[in-house]
């Protein structure tokens, strides 16, 4: 069966997405469909494991007017068939998996523009199919951003046209283009294993094939003048030749087995790389939720620190109201003694007279 090139790309709108997806890449989380005991197979050919991808786009692009909806940067899978990557043997090969990645890395370098709008590439071997995926922001020769005007932007024929020319540079692996226009459906997962797992319990355990009861023998009239001994001879080697046929029948059906097997995994295979992109994107929602948990956290936070700020302004505006209160005391009485200076200055003085007796008092204490 001849391997088919597989290249996919999907636009990322928002910084935040972006900064998912290369926690996926870059594997700073663990993805469910990714074997934990293989990660340190996975190779980085552009970035660093801790780098925050969602910063690197923003700085890249600057403080540039942007639609709402203006798509900043691009996420690529470039894989094939497991079994282009596979020996005779079907084990992985690694001389094919660098070929492989080499030719990838010089496709997106020279097909999907500047080699400097690539923000990350990172080679997964701790899945079922290799494949590498990579992040690239469209920006144009000038520094300003465009997808419409990338090469993967725009129309659908010049996807169409990416998928040619990456087929065309992997074909001296004897990986070729898939079918141009398919009308082919997918399937949703469930229903993809459904089918499998229907075909596995169709094919028949080796527990189930039973081994014939041995056949009588008859021995022909040629054998009736034998001797006992070579009557026994005879009757031996005819049972020999149907236990020969009991093992080549189970040996057939460790074969049939074999192949159910193979088929199996060559179909869970197809599977993995076939919705590799919708677990991601399921991981990117993920990811997005933790993001907008941690968003109401912190607004939830805020939301209590002022609440106690409205609280302290309100004690401080009684205080003020109190103290506005015996300023305005403070005023009466100073009208009342004005009023008295001017126009009462016998009940001033007495006044005057009581308040400097109370002074007395107070410096001296009681007798």
């Amino acid at each position: 069966m001849t391997a088919a090139a597989v290249l996919r790309v999907k636009a990322l709108h928002k910084i935040h997405e972006i900064r998912a997806q290369g926690r996926h890449d870059l594997r700073q989380y663990q993805p469910a469909n990714a074997d934990p005991a293989r990660k340190h197979l996975n190779q980085i050919l552009v970035g660093n494991p801790n780098d925050d991808m969602g910063q690197i786009a923003a700085d890249k692009i600057g403080d540039q007017r942007l639609r709402k909806d203006a798509r900043r940067a691009a996420t690529f899978i470039f894989s094939a068939s497991r079994e282009a990557f596979e020996d005779e043997d079907g084990n992985l090969d690694q001389d094919r998996i660098n070929e492989f990645k080499d030719r990838v890395m010089d496709f997106a370098q020279t097909k999907l523009g500047p080699k400097e709008n690539i923000i990350s590439a990172v080679m997964h071997l701790d899945e079922i199919t290799p494949h590498i995926q990579m992040i690239i922001i469209p920006l144009r020769e000038n520094g300003t951003l465009s997808y419409k005007d990338s090469p993967y932007g725009g129309d659908r024929g010049k996807l169409r046209q990416l998928q040619t020319d990456f087929a065309k540079a992997l074909e001296p692996m004897g990986i070729v283009r898939g079918q141009k226009f398919s009308t082919a459906k997918h399937e949703t997962v469930k229903e993809y294993y459904t089918r499998v797992n229907a075909a596995e319990a169709a094919i028949p355990s080796l527990d189930d094939v039973e081994e014939p009861e041995p056949a009588e023998v008859f021995l022909p009239n040629k054998f009736l003048g034998y001797s006992l001994n070579e009557s026994r001879q005879a009757l031996d080697d005819a049972r020999q030749i149907e236990r020969d046929k009991v093992e080549k029948i189970r040996e057939a059906a460790l074969t049939e087995l074999a192949k159910a097997q193979e088929m199996k995994r060559k179909a869970v295979a197809m599977a993995y790389q076939k919705y590799q992109p919708a677990v991601e994107e399921n991981d990117t929602l993920k990811e997005q939720l933790q993001i907008q948990a941690e968003r109401l956290a912190a607004a939830e936070k805020q939301a209590q620190e002022a609440k106690k700020e409205i609280e302290k302004q309100a004690e401080l505006r009684k205080e003020i109201e109190e103290k506005n209160g015996q300023i305005e005391k403070m005023e009466e009485e100073r009208v009342e003694i004005a009023n008295a200076i001017l126009y009462d200055p016998t009940s001033a003085r007495n006044w005057a007279e009581e308040i400097m007796e109370d002074e007395d008092d107070q410096r001296t204490g009681p007798e």
